[in-house]
Protein backbone atom coordinates (compact mmCIF):
# COMPACT_ATOMS: atom_id res chain seq x y z
CA UNK A 1 0.00 0.00 0.00
CA UNK A 2 1.35 3.31 -1.04
CA UNK A 3 2.34 5.95 1.87
CA UNK A 4 0.87 9.23 1.92
CA UNK A 5 3.01 12.35 3.11
CA UNK A 6 1.11 15.32 1.37
CA UNK A 7 -2.11 16.75 1.60
CA UNK A 8 -4.49 16.56 -0.95
CA UNK A 9 -6.41 19.18 -3.07
CA UNK A 10 -9.54 17.89 -1.98
CA UNK A 11 -8.14 18.64 1.72
CA UNK A 12 -6.87 21.47 1.43
CA UNK A 13 -9.75 22.83 -0.62
CA UNK A 14 -12.20 21.84 2.31
CA UNK A 15 -9.90 23.71 4.78
CA UNK A 16 -10.10 26.85 2.53
CA UNK A 17 -14.01 26.74 2.72
CA UNK A 18 -14.11 26.71 6.68
CA UNK A 19 -11.47 29.09 6.75
CA UNK A 20 -14.06 31.15 4.64
CA UNK A 21 -17.26 30.65 6.19
CA UNK A 22 -15.10 31.58 9.22
CA UNK A 23 -14.11 34.88 8.08
CA UNK A 24 -17.43 35.31 6.42
CA UNK A 25 -19.35 35.19 10.16
CA UNK A 26 -15.88 36.62 12.04
CA UNK A 27 -15.92 39.70 9.97
CA UNK A 28 -18.87 41.60 10.58
CA UNK A 29 -18.81 40.89 14.54
CA UNK A 30 -15.83 42.65 14.67
CA UNK A 31 -16.72 45.68 12.55
CA UNK A 32 -20.01 45.91 14.91
CA UNK A 33 -17.80 45.92 18.25
CA UNK A 34 -15.52 48.93 16.97
CA UNK A 35 -18.32 50.58 15.93
CA UNK A 36 -19.94 49.88 19.66
CA UNK A 37 -16.45 51.03 21.27
CA UNK A 38 -16.34 54.34 19.31
CA UNK A 39 -20.16 55.23 20.54
CA UNK A 40 -19.54 54.13 23.73
CA UNK A 41 -16.38 56.34 23.70
CA UNK A 42 -18.49 59.43 22.36
CA UNK A 43 -20.96 59.19 25.31
CA UNK A 44 -17.87 59.14 27.62
CA UNK A 45 -17.02 62.20 25.98
CA UNK A 46 -20.35 63.88 26.19
CA UNK A 47 -20.92 62.99 29.49
CA UNK A 48 -17.08 64.36 30.18
CA UNK A 49 -18.29 67.65 28.52
CA UNK A 50 -21.46 67.88 30.74
CA UNK A 51 -19.09 67.84 33.82
CA UNK A 52 -17.22 70.63 32.49
CA UNK A 53 -20.42 72.88 31.55
CA UNK A 54 -21.98 72.31 34.27
CA UNK A 55 -19.31 73.71 36.29
CA UNK A 56 -19.27 76.56 34.05
CA UNK A 57 -22.59 76.85 34.12
CA UNK A 58 -22.80 76.61 38.46
CA UNK A 59 -19.69 79.46 38.38
CA UNK A 60 -21.09 82.22 35.52
CA UNK A 61 -24.87 80.84 35.95
CA UNK A 62 -24.71 80.47 32.08
CA UNK A 63 -23.77 77.27 29.84
CA UNK A 64 -20.86 77.77 27.29
CA UNK A 65 -21.64 78.70 23.90
CA UNK A 66 -18.42 77.19 22.65
CA UNK A 67 -16.29 74.18 22.12
CA UNK A 68 -12.86 74.36 20.32
CA UNK A 69 -12.68 71.82 18.04
CA UNK A 70 -8.84 72.64 18.08
CA UNK A 71 -6.95 72.36 14.95
CA UNK A 72 -9.15 69.93 13.01
CA UNK A 73 -7.22 66.55 13.84
CA UNK A 74 -10.05 65.86 16.43
CA UNK A 75 -8.77 67.32 19.08
CA UNK A 76 -11.61 68.92 21.29
CA UNK A 77 -11.53 71.59 24.11
CA UNK A 78 -13.53 73.42 26.82
CA UNK A 79 -11.88 76.08 28.49
CA UNK A 80 -13.55 78.36 31.06
CA UNK A 81 -12.34 81.09 33.57
CA UNK A 82 -14.61 81.30 36.19
CA UNK A 83 -13.39 83.94 38.64
CA UNK A 84 -12.80 86.98 36.10
CA UNK A 85 -8.80 86.45 36.63
CA UNK A 86 -7.90 85.52 32.98
CA UNK A 87 -6.53 82.20 34.17
CA UNK A 88 -8.50 78.84 32.91
CA UNK A 89 -10.17 77.63 36.17
CA UNK A 90 -11.83 74.42 34.10
CA UNK A 91 -10.47 72.30 31.34
CA UNK A 92 -11.03 69.72 29.14
CA UNK A 93 -8.94 68.20 26.50
CA UNK A 94 -9.37 65.23 24.10
CA UNK A 95 -8.94 63.59 20.99
CA UNK A 96 -11.42 62.18 18.76
CA UNK A 97 -10.89 61.57 15.22
CA UNK A 98 -14.33 59.74 14.77
CA UNK A 99 -16.83 62.55 16.17
CA UNK A 100 -17.07 65.90 15.76
CA UNK A 101 -18.62 67.72 19.25
CA UNK A 102 -20.64 71.35 18.90
CA UNK A 103 -22.61 73.66 21.78
CA UNK A 104 -25.77 74.45 20.77
CA UNK A 105 -27.90 76.35 23.93
CA UNK A 106 -27.70 73.71 26.61
CA UNK A 107 -26.94 70.84 24.44
CA UNK A 108 -24.27 68.71 23.19
CA UNK A 109 -23.74 66.64 20.19
CA UNK A 110 -21.50 64.50 18.64
CA UNK A 111 -21.61 63.42 15.18
CA UNK A 112 -20.06 61.24 13.06
CA UNK A 113 -19.13 57.24 12.47
CA UNK A 114 -23.03 56.87 11.63
CA UNK A 115 -25.05 58.28 14.12
CA UNK A 116 -25.52 61.54 16.16
CA UNK A 117 -26.03 61.49 20.23
CA UNK A 118 -27.21 64.69 21.92
CA UNK A 119 -26.85 65.15 25.80
CA UNK A 120 -29.20 67.51 27.42
CA UNK A 121 -26.36 69.45 29.69
CA UNK A 122 -29.31 70.04 32.48
CA UNK A 123 -30.80 66.43 32.90
CA UNK A 124 -27.69 64.14 31.47
CA UNK A 125 -29.61 62.71 29.43
CA UNK A 126 -28.27 60.86 26.26
CA UNK A 127 -30.21 60.54 23.24
CA UNK A 128 -29.14 58.88 19.52
CA UNK A 129 -30.67 59.29 16.29
CA UNK A 130 -28.99 57.66 12.95
CA UNK A 131 -27.52 59.94 10.38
Amino acid sequence: MKERKAFTLLELLIVVIILGLLAVIAIPQYMESVQKAKEASAKSNLQEIRKVAMAIQSATGDWPDALDSGDGAGEVALDADLDGDDETDVSLSFTDDDYDYSISGSDVTASGSGATFVIDLETGEITESDD
